[in-house]
C-alpha cells in the first residue's frame, strides 16, 4: 500500500562512503537531485572511522521515501555504512521503502538515469489516504489536531489565520471532515461573511441551528440566545471566512454557549477580529513549500504529455512565481500544461511583467486566455453572481447572449470557479477582487463610465448625479446603507445598455423580508421611464409605486423581482414578454390582482408568498405550461384555488401554506402528473380531491394544523371504522406510490379515524401525526417498511404521549449488548446522575437505541398495540434481573453508584407480560410531578434535537460503554 507523501521528511536519502564519493560522484548527483527540486538528504559531516551511526542518521533513513545506496570501493570497509545499509534494509522489509543500490560506471549517464528513475517515481505513485487529497497540509492538520485537543473536555475556539488563496477553508473543511463525526451536532457555514450579507444575523442562526440539530429550515421570529439551546450539546461548529465581530458575537459569543467537549474554528483574514473576541488560540497557515508545490503540481503534468525536464523547468517557474499560494498554483497549473514548451515560455515571460507580489494581477493571466462571452460571464459573476444558484444564473447569463452552459462550463475548467454540492456558483476572494479590479481599472475616476457597479458610494454617486454613460450595463445598490435616495429619470437617461438592474435591502442586523414598519427608501416619480431594451434582470425592492409605468416592456426580460414593494396591479391588460422565466412578487402587501398570464407564457417560477391583500389569481394562469414553482404562501384573503392550476403540466412544487381561507382543491388536481412537493398547511382543507390518486410522482405532502373549517375535521380524509373496512381500500392516498414525507399534525384527527390505509404508502420514510387526538395506532402500520420516523407527540391530551416509530420490532443485531432472554441490561457509568449525563447522554442511548426499534415513553403512561422496547431507568446495588426491576426516584441526594438501564421487549400487555399502568413511569411516580415533568421534558427535548443525525447509525456498529462512538 503506497504510504501518503506528507509523512515524508525527504524524498531520497544519499548513503554513501564520503572518503570515497562525497567530493565528486555524490556531490553531483546531490546537485543534479536539487536541481530537479527532489529533496535529498546527504550528511553533511565528514565521517570519524569506528564511531556509531548516529541518532539523526536512523531518523532521516526513516523519514525518506527514497534510499539510494552508492557502492564504492571502500563502502563495505566502513562501519557506518554498513549500519545504514541495515537500516534501509529494515524499513524496505518492514516499510515497504523503496531501495535501489548502484556502482559508479559512467557518471553522467548514472547521474541522469538515477534523477529521472526518482522524478518518475515521485509523479507517478499515488496517493491512497486523505492526507494526500490534500497536498501539502497532512503536517497541518496534525498541528490543528493538536491544538483542538478533541480528548479534552473543555471548550475550546481555534481561529484559522492567513491571507487569502492560502488554503484556510482547505484546511478548516479536512478537519470537520475528519472529527465532527465524533461529536452530538455540528455545523460548518461557509462563507460566514457572505452568508452575513444574504441572510443577516437571525438567518445565520437559522442555518447554524437547522445544521446542528438536524432540522431543514428552522425560522425564528428574532434573534435568540444560543447559548439557552446549545449550552448542553457538545458541538463542532466552523465559521468561514469571518470578517465581521458581529457574527462572532452573534453565534459563537462565548464558551459557556457550548456544552462541554464543544470545538468552534473561525477562519478569517484579520487576526485582530479573533483577539478581540478572546481567540487566543490562533493558527496561521502555512503556504506549500517547493516538493509541495511540485507534487501539487504533478496533477496537472499528469494529465499532459510532457517530459521531465520541461515539467520541472515550468514547475519551478510557477512556483516561483506564485510564493507558495495553492490558489495560484491551480490556476495557473490548469493551462499552462496543456500547451507546447513555445506557448508556455511566453506565457511565462507575459507573466514577468506583472509585479511578483501582487497576486491578484497573477490571476489575470486566466482572465486573458477567455473569449469575449467568457469575460463577461466572469465580469458578472465576480460583481453580482457569486454564491447565487448556478442554474438560475445560467438562464439570466443566457439571455444576455453569452451561451452560459458553454461558458460558465470553460470556467469551471480553468479553476475560476467550482460549483458547491448545493449548485452555487463558487468563486475565490481573490478571483472575485481581480475581476472586479478589472472593472474599476476601465475608468478610476468616473464610475459612471464603468460596466459594472456594485459599490454603494459608487453607485450612489452614478445615481444622485446623473453621471452614468452607455457603458453601464449592470447596476446592484444596497439600500440599507441609506436614509432616503430620490431617482429620477435623467439618472438613467444615459443608460441605454443596462442590462442587470438590482435595489436591494439587505441590513446585517435585519431579516431580508420586510416588515410592516419598514421605511419606504427609495421615491420614484409616477412619470419614471427609463431604457427596457435590454434589461435582462430587474430586482427592485420596495418599490414604492402602485404600478409599473404603463410603458413598461422590457422584451428581453428573464427575471422580474418586486418584492416587498407597494404595488397593487403590475400592470393593466397584456403585456407581451416572452422570455421572461422569473417573477418575484412576494410580501407585496398591497397587491389585489395578478396580471394576465397570456402575454408571459414561458414563466417557470411565480412567488407570490405573502400577498395578503391578494383575493383572486387570474384564470389565465394554465397558460404557464413550463412553471415548474408556483408559491401563493399566507394569501390570507385568498379564497380559492383557480381551477385553470390543473392545465401546469409541468409544476413540480406547489405552497399555499396560510391561506387560511382555502377550504377546497380543484376537482381535477391530479392533473398535475409532475407535482412532487405540496405544501398545504394552517389551511382550511379538510378533504382532498379524489383524482389526487394520480399524483403518482408525488413526494412530500403536507398539511400541518389543517383542522379545516370549524364543523370539520381531518375525518373526511381518513374515514371512520365500519364492519364494511374493505371499500376504503381505494381512498384518496391509494395511488401516492412515491410519497416519502407525509404531514397531518393538529390536523384534528381523532380516535376514530381509520389510519390503516396510510400503511398502502409504501414508500413512505417520514409520518408524523402529532398533535391530534387519538391514542392507538392500527398494526397494519407496520407494513411501512421505508419508514425512518413516525411521531406521536402528545396525540391525546389525556395521555401526554410522545411515541417515535421506526422498522422493526425487536433488539437490532448490532447493538452492542445482547441477552438470551427478551431483557438487555446495561450497566451505566458511576457519574451518570450527574446533570451533565443526564442531559446529553441517556438521550443518545435512547435515540441509538431507536434506530432500528421501537421506543415508546410517556410521562403518565404508555401504550401502543405495536410491540417495541419497554425502558426502565433503575439503580441497584446489585446487578439487575428480569424480575422486579426498581424505578429510579428522582432524589437528592443521587443514588448509589451501581446503575443499569434496563431495556425490555415488550407486547401489547407491557413489560414482562403485565398489562401497562400509570406506575410504570420512565421516571418514577413517587416523583413530585413538576420535577418529573421537567427532567422528562429536559431528557425528551435532547432526544428530540439529535435523532436525525444518529438515525445513520442504523447499520453500523455501535458501542454503548462509557466511550461509544456511533459510526
Amino acid at each position: 500500500m503506497a504510504t501518503s507523501y506528507s509523512q515524508w521528511k525527504y524524498d531520497v536519502f544519499l548513503s554513501f562512503r564520503g572518503e570515497d564519493t562525497r567530493n565528486n560522484f555524490t556531490a553531483h548527483l546531490y546537485d543534479a537531485l536539487h536541481c530537479k527540486g527532489i529533496n535529498a538528504f546527504i550528511d553533511a559531516d565528514k565521517l570519524r572511522i569506528g564511531e556509531i551511526i548516529s541518532p539523526a542518521l536512523l531518523s532521516a533513513i526513516e523519514g525518506s521515501r527514497f534510499s539510494i545506496v552508492v557502492l564504492s570501493e571502500n563502502y563495505a570497509s566502513s562501519r557506518w555504512c554498513l549500519e545504514e545499509l541495515v537500516k534501509i534494509l529494515e524499513c524496505k522489509k518492514t516499510k515497504d521503502r523503496w531501495c535501489c543500490p548502484f556502482s559508479i560506471r559512467d557518471e553522467s549517464v548514472l547521474i541522469k538515469e538515477i534523477v529521472s528513475m526518482l522524478l518518475n517515481e515521485l509523479l507517478s505513485t499515488p496517493s491512497s489516504d486523505a492526507e494526500d487529497q490534500l497536498v501539502g497540509i497532512g503536517s497541518q492538520i496534525r498541528e490543528m489536531e493538536l491544538l483542538l485537543c478533541t480528548e479534552s473536555t473543555d471548550v475550546r475556539m481555534v481561529g484559522i489565520w492567513g491571507m487569502g488563496g492560502i488554503g484556510k477553508t482547505t484546511l478548516a473543511q479536512a478537519i470537520y471532515n475528519q472529527v465532527s463525526s465524533q461529536f452530538e451536532g455540528c455545523s460548518y457555514l461557509e462563507d460566514a461573511g457572505e452568508d452575513l450579507r444574504k441572510r443577516g444575523l437571525i438567518g445565520l442562526q437559522e442555518k447554524l441551528l437547522s445544521q446542528i440539530l438536524g432540522h431543514e429550515n428552522i425560522k425564528l421570529n428574532g434573534p435568540i440566545s444560543l447559548k439557552a439551546r446549545l449550552c448542553s450539546r457538545e458541538v463542532f461548529i466552523v465559521l468561514d471566512n469571518v470578517y465581521d465581530q458581529d457574527i462572532l458575537e452573534c453565534l459563537v459569543g462565548s464558551h459557556d454557549w457550548f456544552g462541554q467537549g464543544s470545538r468552534i474554528i473561525i477562519t478569517t483574514r484579520d487576526k485582530r477580529l479573533l483577539m478581540s473576541h478572546g481567540v487566543r488560540v490562533v493558527y496561521e497557515v502555512k503556504k506549500l513549500v517547493h516538493t509541495e508545490a511540485i507534487e501539487f503540481l504533478g496533477r496537472y503534468a499528469s494529465k499532459q504529455q510532457i517530459v521531465i525536464d520541461e515539467f520541472m523547468e515550468l514547475s519551478n517557474s510557477i512556483i516561483t512565481y506564485a510564493q507558495g499560494l495553492p490558489l495560484v498554483l491551480k490556476v495557473l497549473g490548469s493551462f499552462l500544461f496543456s500547451m507546447s514548451k513555445h506557448e508556455w515560455r511566453s506565457e511565462l515571460d507575459k507573466l514577468k511583467d506583472t509585479p511578483h507580489g501582487r497576486i491578484q494581477e497573477v490571476l489575470r493571466i486566466s482572465y486573458d486566455g477567455l473569449d469575449d462571452k467568457e469575460k463577461n460571464i466572469f465580469l458578472d459573476i465576480a460583481c453580482f453572481f457569486k454564491g447565487e444558484d448556478k442554474d438560475h444564473v445560467i438562464k439570466i447569463l443566457d439571455g444576455c447572449g453569452f451561451f452560459a452552459v458553454c461558458g460558465i462550463r470553460g470556467l469551471i475548467d480553468k479553476s475560476l470557479i467550482t460549483i458547491s454540492n448545493n449548485d452555487k456558483i463558487v468563486m475565490h476572494d481573490l478571483l472575485q477582487e481581480m475581476g472586479r479590479k478589472i472593472i474599476r481599472q476601465t475608468s478610476p475616476k468616473e464610475p459612471g463610465k464603468r460596466s459594472r457597479l456594485w459599490i454603494y458610494k459608487d453607485a450612489y454617486h452614478v445615481l444622485s448625479k446623473n453621471t452614468g454613460t452607455q457603458e453601464v450595463e449592470g447596476i446592484f445598490f444596497n439600500l440599507s446603507d441609506i436614509e432616503e435616495i430620490h431617482f429620477t429619470t435623467k439618472a438613467f437617461a444615459g443608460m441605454d445598455k443596462l442590462r442587470l438592474l438590482k435595489f436591494y435591502d439587505y441590513s446585517p442586523s435585519t431579516n431580508s423580508e420586510c416588515t410592516s414598519k419598514r421605511k419606504c427608501k427609495v421615491h420614484i416619480p409616477r412619470d419614471f421611464k427609463f431604457h427596457y431594451n435590454e434589461l435582462r434582470y430587474l430586482h427592485l425592492h420596495g418599490y414604492p409605486l402602485e404600478q409599473l409605468p404603463h410603458d413598461f416592456s422590457p422584451k428581453n426580460l428573464v427575471d422580474l423581482s418586486l418584492s416587498c414593494s407597494d404595488v397593487k396591479q403590475l400592470w393593466k391588460g397584456i403585456k407581451v414578454l416572452d422570455k421572461l422565466k422569473f417573477m418575484d412578487l412576494s410580501h407585496s402587501k398591497y397587491l389585489v390582482e395578478t396580471p394576465n398570464f397570456s402575454g408571459i407564457s414561458n414563466l417557470e417560477k411565480l412567488d407570490l408568498t405573502g400577498c395578503t391583500y391578494l383575493r383572486e389569481v387570474h384564470p389565465t394562469l394554465g397558460v404557464l405550461g413550463k412553471l415548474s414553482f408556483l408559491s401563493l404562501r399566507d394569501c390570507k384573503m385568498l379564497k380559492n384555488i383557480p381551477n385553470s392550476i390543473c392545465k401546469l403540466k409541468s409544476l413540480e412544487t406547489f405552497i399555499f401554506s396560510g391561506c387560511s381561507k382555502v377550504e377546497n382543491f380543484p376537482e381535477n388536481f391530479g392533473n398535475l402528473e409532475q407535482l412532487k412537493e405540496l405544501y398545504a398547511d394552517e389551511t382550511a382543507i379538510s378533504a382532498l380531491p379524489s383524482s389526487i390518486c394520480h399524483l403518482r410522482i408525488l413526494q412530500v405532502l403536507s398539511f400541518n394544523g389543517c383542522k379545516g373549517p370549524p364543523s370539520a375535521s381531518w375525518l373526511t380524509l381518513l374515514p371512520r371504522k365500519s364492519s364494511n373496512s374493505g371499500k376504503f381500500l381505494l381512498s384518496p392516498l391509494s395511488g401516492l406510490g412515491s410519497l416519502k414525507e407525509l404531514n397531518l399534525r393538529d390536523c384534528n384527527i381523532s380516535e376514530g379515524a381509520d389510519l390503516s390505509h396510510l400503511a398502502i404508502l409504501s414508500s413512505l420514510e417520514y409520518l408524523d401525526l402529532s398533535g391530534n387526538n387519538f391514542i392507538s395506532l392500527p398494526s397494519s402500520m407496520s407494513q411501512l417498511s421505508q419508514l425512518a420516523l413516525a411521531t406521536f407527540l402528545q396525540t391525546h391530551k389525556r395521555s401526554d404521549m410522545l411515541g417515535t416509530v421506526v422498522p422493526g420490532s425487536e433488539i437490532p443485531d448490532w447493538f452492542s449488548y445482547q441477552s438470551s432472554g427478551n431483557v438487555v441490561n446495561i450497566e451505566l457509568p458511576p457519574n451518570w446522575f450527574n446533570s451533565n449525563f443526564l442531559v446529553s447522554k441517556i438521550p443518545l442511548l435512547l435515540t441509538v437505541i431507536m434506530s432500528s426499534i421501537i421506543i415508546l415513553a410517556c410521562i403518565n403512561r404508555v401504550r401502543s398495540p405495536l410491540a417495541g422496547v419497554w425502558i426502565h431507568l433503575v439503580y441497584s446495588s446489585e446487578d439487575v434481573s428480569d424480575n422486579n426491576p426498581t424505578m429510579i426516584q428522582y432524589i437528592s441526594p443521587p443514588p448509589p453508584p451501581r446503575s443499569t438501564l434496563l431495556i425490555e421487549d415488550i407486547d401489547e400487555e407491557g413489560p414482562s407480560g403485565s398489562p401497562c399502568s400509570n406506575e410504570d413511569l420512565f421516571i418514577c411516580h413517587e416523583a413530585k410531578p413538576e420535577e418529573r415533568k421537567t427532567l422528562v421534558r429536559k431528557l425528551l427535548e435532547c432526544f428530540c434535537s439529535i435523532w436525525i443525525d444518529l438515525l445513520h447509525s442504523r447499520n453500523g456498529s455501535t458501542s454503548m460503554d462509557n466511550n461509544y462512538e456511533i459510526p
